[in-house]
């Protein structure tokens, strides 16, 4: 039956895992936004003055009374004509400020005007980056007003042209004041802009991620978990063969060991490794389970049926050739094919290319072959390509006792792992378990894992 993968909700727990896990990005992205809000702040904005002005409007009637309906109408009156074309351009050809160079356009999106009904006062507001700049435009403005209303003594102007009714009251602004920016302010949105950005990216990371990144993950597939490798970084070095001396089974030995007790009444002696992608550490594992149990005093033998990129050759400094592609031709008997190396383990190479490796997997007279090697030895273990990468290793689980399958972090995507468990299941294949490679441990775990042995890489094959 095949298995499915558990859904598992995001506790708090694996919040803070996840930005303690990624804590150097979270901070290099706050600083990043925090550097350019200080960029913004203090190097492109500028910063902005204003200043106000107002004028009380009054009209009286023939009887010397204040008529308030009139009065009302040129408040709004003056008050729409205040940033009229007419006033603007009057204004900025004051000759105080000629040298600014102001337009009618940009002298409008300075000023900001304000009625009060109540009052009859007309009140504005001049914004801009220069504090001379803002007084002068408030006084332009108050000197065009009062040269319109009735008692105005300009005599530029015809009387019709002016307004009937008088200004009592001017407000020439006479003090500029700081409109910001609010640096401050800025600067502390600019810091919880990066957090949350930051925070975003974390749990897009690590949540979002379609790779497998914890051994808890893993476990959700609802496979057993064999074994699991520490990442010590270990490079395709196919000529670095362990000495002797230097030799340290145990991480191997707790796999043979979990083999034995997946089915100890019908033991698994025809081993298949493989994995979904290429660099999950096949041969690395394959190898070393191999060596590990010959040094067990088990007779333990090595097939190379990577046909399409064969390794095992070079791990154990033997001859490529007169390997299983000659047995299976008929070039050359069991005797021949079967290599005794250094380390004590029996291999058998992939031999001569060929184009179709398939024909050859599919023959009886490799299952025939796989068959004579298991009455001779405890252990047949079968180096096979990525299952993602061809149908080859398909075809070689299904002529062994059961699967051992590598499964590096952050490596293979989830989907893609998902199918490839799958095919073997729906093939009756039997999945010995999952072997997981390329685990990052914490200096504490580290501290553990190599005081008991668990992962110095002198003492194993580097192989891929």
């Amino acid at each position: 039956m095949e298995k499915q993968e558990k859904e598992k909700g995001i506790t708090l727990s694996d919040i803070f895992n996840a930005i303690k896990k990624s804590w150097i990005l979270l901070l290099v992205i706050v600083c990043a936004v925090t550097l350019i809000g200080a960029v913004y702040t203090f190097g492109i904005t500028k910063k902005k003055y204003y200043a106000e002005g107002s004028v009380s409007v009054e009209y009286k009637a023939d009887d010397d009374k204040v008529d308030t309906t009139n009065s009302l109408r040129y408040v709004n009156t003056i008050g729409d004509f205040l940033t009229s074309e007419t006033v603007l351009t009057n204004v900025s050809k004051n000759e105080s400020l000629v040298k600014y160079d102001l337009t009618v356009t940009s002298l409008r999106s300075m000023i900001k005007a304000s009625y009060s009904t109540d009052a009859m006062l007309i009140s504005f507001k001049v914004t801009t980056t220069n504090a001379d700049e803002s007084m002068l435009i408030v006084k332009g403005l108050v000197d065009e007003i009062v040269r319109y209303s009735s008692d105005s003594t300009d005599e530029t102007l015809d009387a019709k042209e002016k307004f009937f009714c008088r200004i009592t009251k001017r407000d020439y602004g006479e003090n500029s004041y700081n409109a910001g920016p609010n640096r401050k302010l800025y600067m502390v949105v600019a810091v919880l802009a990066g957090v949350v950005l930051g925070l975003v990216v974390v749990f897009v990371k690590e949540f979002a991620s379609n790779k497998f990144k914890s051994k808890e993950e893993i476990e959700a597939l609802g496979y057993p978990i064999i074994g699991v490798k520490a990442d010590q970084g270990e490079v395709s070095n196919d000529e670095d063969l362990v000495k002797p001396s230097q030799r340290n089974f145990e991480p191997y030995n707790r796999v043979l060991s979990n083999v034995k007790l997946a089915n100890v009444d019908n033991p698994f002696k025809v081993i298949t490794i493989t994995s979904t992608t290429g660099g999950e550490l096949k041969t690395t594992v394959s190898s070393n389970l191999a060596y590990t149990a010959s040094n067990n005093n088990k007779k333990a033998v090595l097939l190379d049926l990577d046909l399409r990129k064969p390794r095992i050759h070079r791990v154990f400094k033997v001859e490529k050739e007169n390997g299983i592609v000659e047995y299976l031709e008929d070039s050359c008997d069991l005797g021949k094919i079967i290599k005794k190396t250094e380390s004590g383990v029996d291999v058998i190479t992939a031999g001569k290319s060929i184009d179709n490796p398939v024909v050859v997997l599919e023959s009886q007279k490799l299952k025939d072959l796989i068959n004579t090697l298991k009455e001779q030895y405890d252990y047949v273990f079968i180096d096979t390509p990525p299952l993602l990468a061809c149908s080859d290793a398909s075809t070689i689980a299904s002529i062994s006792d059961g699967v051992i399958y590598n499964v590096a972090l952050n490596q293979a995507h989830k989907k893609d792992i998902r199918d490839s468990l799958s095919s073997l299941v729906k093939q009756n294949d039997n999945i010995i378990g999952v072997n997981i490679t390329k685990v990052k441990m914490t200096k504490k775990e580290s501290y553990y894992y190599y005081q008991y042995g668990y992962g110095n890489t002198e003492n194993t094959l580097k192989t891929e």
